[in-house]
């Protein structure tokens, strides 16, 4: 599959890598394209605002997942990486602490989640289940802020 901008900086190609296996990647590419939409918001609603405000490239290391993938890596069922409804990044060459300051006053997310120790943040569409929850992990514990 060819690689395409899902918005202005945001590629199909970054929202769908992993580094399992080949096979891993390409059944990942392949069932993404289901969840466009909801890439779409991930990136209009969410990614792109921070890519504006610090004007450095946003990594994603994780966003959709599908099943197969998922399972492979140990994840929970019921997570929103198999909906594309989140991402995992940070911020290339910025304090993460201060990103995830700046998200949790002035965006609208669902989950918030600053891993301390893994150094990315976590950050979800809002959902019923999900709507400004924020917390931090840290030394194997979650602490949540609100």
């Amino acid at each position: 599959m060819q690689n395409f901008n899902i918005t202005k900086n945001f590629t199909y190609n970054e929202l769908t890598k992993t580094r399992q296996k080949k096979h891993l990647l390409d059944i990942n590419r392949e069932k993404g394209i289901e969840h466009l939409d909801k890439m779409r918001l991930l990136c209009y609603y969410f990614l792109e605002p921070i890519r504006t405000r610090y004007g450095l490239p946003v990594i994603i290391t994780s966003c959709f997942r599908c099943l197969l993938l998922n399972n492979a890596i140990g994840g929970s069922l019921s997570s929103q990486h198999l909906k594309a409804e989140v991402a995992d990044f940070y911020v290339k060459g910025y304090p993460l602490n201060k990103v995830f300051d700046y998200i949790s006053t002035n965006l609208i997310f669902g989950q918030l989640i600053y891993y301390i120790d893994k150094n990315f943040i976590h950050g979800s569409l809002p959902t019923l289940k999900n709507n400004g929850q924020i917390l931090i992990f840290e030394n194997g514990k979650y602490r949540k802020i609100a």
